[in-house]
């Protein structure tokens, strides 16, 4: 009776445990999806940077240029040039400042989802831990119960033995 009632808690357990390891698996398999789009974005990051750092080569250079004429014909600047300088430097200006909302959008977002992932693996590792503690402790208490129903076991079995020693003598005694 008490084989069959440990069996049957064994097995619930088991199940139990089962479930568990899902329970794993799932957040597995979401940490992953996360690291993924954080790979995504970390992506897109390094892409947003090189475009900014080609539009500042070509501000150098356009800047380069224009000392190069300036020092060239010092005395010669006329208002078409510095219009034309200022509406290029502007121009590109304009798409830096875009350039670098982007990439501060993008930085954002990934601190947001940074943190939000953190909390979420904080949460999860605490949710496991609670589990872990609450199995040991439901596995502890069976080993408990394993091990006193075989010192239970043991007691019978010496008690066994000792009749069936008393039996054998009082047979034996009968004999002679």
């Amino acid at each position: 009776m008490n084989d069959e009632k440990l069996l049957k808690e064994a097995r619930a357990l088991e199940a139990r445990l089962v479930g568990f390891e899902k329970v794993i698996l799932d957040f597995d398999q979401y940490m992953n999806d996360l690291t993924n789009s954080l790979q995504l974005l970390q992506t897109e990051e390094s892409a947003l940077e090189e475009k900014l750092a080609g539009l500042n080569s070509v501000i150098d250079d356009y800047q380069n240029k224009l000392n190069k004429l300036k020092m060239e014909n010092p005395n010669v600047e006329t208002v078409v040039d510095k219009t034309k300088t200022n509406i290029l430097e502007n121009k590109f200006e304009a798409e830096v400042e875009e350039l670098e909302n982007k990439l501060d959008r993008v930085w954002n977002s990934f601190s947001v989802k940074n943190s939000e992932l953190d909390d979420k693996i904080k949460q999860a590792e605490l949710k496991i831990a609670e589990r872990q503690s609450m199995i040991s402790k439901k596995y502890r208490l069976e080993i408990d119960k394993y091990k006193k129903a075989i010192d239970k076991l043991r007691e019978e079995n010496t008690i066994l033995e000792n009749k069936l020693n008393i039996i054998s003598k009082t047979q034996v005694d009968l004999d002679d």
